[in-house]
């Protein structure tokens, strides 16, 4: 009887206990980022306050972000001599912070079905709980992705960066996610500017009538890349998203894909969006079939450009046939029998995989033969000459 007693008294004082260790350990975490704040200086909220320009958040809210984590020790490493030569903010979603009000409870895949027995109706608490809230990432860039609004800093120097020198040797611009229209815009309206106006070119100065001349010339080239880039992405087909009213996370593993067939109102839905992304495939291979109208002068460098573009529409469509989305779809038919609308995808998935690879090898077999006809439009007749060889070579060996 006494060691139920003492078991008994046991149990009821581990709850204090902790609660004594979560009150301990909150003390000494608010401590923690005390301290680091009062090792802040006008360095780290110079930045903040560069940053907060960005962004739709106050330098107070952005400095109570940096002490969380690594992040401060990140950027110190910024400031120190010899230090890293660039630093990255982020504000965006911070997925790692999602809190899970009620991890039991299970969400209805579809408005108005039932739920499975003993399942927990999903609260309004737990949604919101679940929406991840924006946060300061601060990164040196090799592990974190950019997916909402960012800014870099970089140093001119390997001194370390002071309050005195820092408004001197730290560079700041904007970066979004989409980095491709940023990059083109800083080439074009900063960098190709700037070197066309440069006189003085160093130890290519005696050589600058070539090499100054060549390398802007494939700088230009690398632009117009870039321009024809962004116009291909934005002509690439975007498969419709799955309806809001069907929540995928229901179906957490493969094996619970077949209790779809409980809630045919998910069936009918996810039939609609796969026969809704067999007429979008079937759309763009059509378009990629029809005859080309081209000029009579059309140059090699047309037909890249036509094989790139076609690659980027196909390897687009590619990426999203092979993202987990897509793959759950195509599993949850599967597991409930959808075999007629399965056979479709099926054959029109390897048209696509086909059509992505014939654009790839073509690109890649033109790109092997470009060094060899630029020279034909930038060179008069004699200067052609030297090239015809290695051009005829370069193709005989890509059809041998």
């Amino acid at each position: 009887m006494a060691d139920i007693d003492h078991l008994h008294q046991t149990d009821t004082s581990d709850p204090k206990k902790k609660l004594a260790a979560a009150g301990a350990a909150a003390a000494n975490n608010t401590n923690l980022i005390e301290k680091r704040r009062a090792s802040l200086d006008v360095r780290h909220r110079f930045l903040l306050e560069k940053f907060s320009a960005y962004v739709d958040e106050k330098p107070a809210g952005l400095e109570n972000s940096l002490l969380l984590g690594n992040k401060l020790e990140v950027l110190n490493d910024f400031f120190a001599e010899n230090g890293a030569k660039k630093v990255l903010f982020y504000w965006q979603k911070d997925e790692n912070a999602i809190v899970k009000a009620n991890p039991v409870a299970a969400v209805v895949p579809v408005a108005g079905a039932v739920p499975p027995p003993g399942a927990a109706k999903p609260t309004a608490g737990a949604a919101a709980a679940s929406v991840a809230s924006s946060t300061l990432v601060v990164s040196n860039g090799s592990k974190e992705g950019l997916t909402g609004t960012g800014c870099f800093f970089i140093r001119t120097t390997n001194k370390a960066i002071t309050v005195a020198n820092i408004s001197n040797e730290v560079s700041f611009g904007l970066i979004q996610a989409n980095i491709l229209p940023s990059l083109t815009t800083t080439v074009k309206h900063v960098l190709m500017p700037a070197l066309k106006a440069q006189e003085n070119w160093g130890v290519l100065q005696r050589q600058k009538d070539e090499s100054v001349k060549g390398f802007v010339e494939v700088l230009e080239r690398f632009v117009n890349d870039l321009d024809v880039a962004m116009v291909n992405l934005s002509d690439s087909v975007k498969l419709n998203s799955v309806p809001s009213n069907v929540d995928l996370d229901a179906f957490k593993k493969p094996a619970e894909y077949g209790n779809a067939a409980h809630f045919p109102e998910v069936v009918n839905a996810l039939e609609g969006l796969v026969t809704e992304w067999c007429k979008q495939i079937e759309q763009v291979l059509a378009e990629s079939e029809q005859m080309r109208k081209e000029a009579d002068d059309i140059g090699p460098n047309a037909e890249l450009a036509h094989w790139k573009a076609r690659m980027v529409k196909f390897n687009s469509i590619t990426d999203q046939l092979k993202s987990s989305t897509c793959k759950k779809v195509i599993g949850i038919l599967n597991a409930v029998k959808s075999r007629a609308l399965l056979k479709t995808w099926k054959d029109l998935d390897d048209r696509v995989t086909d059509a992505a690879n014939e654009s790839k090898d073509n690109v890649k077999y033109l790109y092997t033969l470009e060094r060899f006809y630029d020279p034909l439009y930038s060179c008069d007749p004699l200067g052609m000459i030297p090239s015809i060889p290695g051009l005829i070579n370069a193709i005989k060996m890509i059809y041998r």
